[in-house]
C-alpha cells in the first residue's frame, strides 16, 4: 500500500502479497516539506 503524506491511499494490492510501485511527483513532495512547522522547529543537541 502506498499512502501519501495526507493519509490518502494513492494505490494498493487488490489481495495477497506483493510490490506497488508507483512515481512520485517531486515538486509535490517539497511542497509538502515546506508546509510541516514542525521541520523547522529541529534542535541540535550536541550533549
Amino acid at each position: 500500500m502506498i499512502i501519501n503524506a495526507w493519509g490518502k491511499i494513492i494505490d494498493q494490492l487488490d489481495t495477497g502479497d506483493g510490490i506497488v510501485i508507483c512515481d512520485i511527483d517531486l515538486e509535490e513532495l517539497r511542497s509538502i516539506r515546506q508546509s510541516f512547522p514542525s521541520l523547522k522547529h529541529k534542535v541540535l543537541n550536541n550533549d
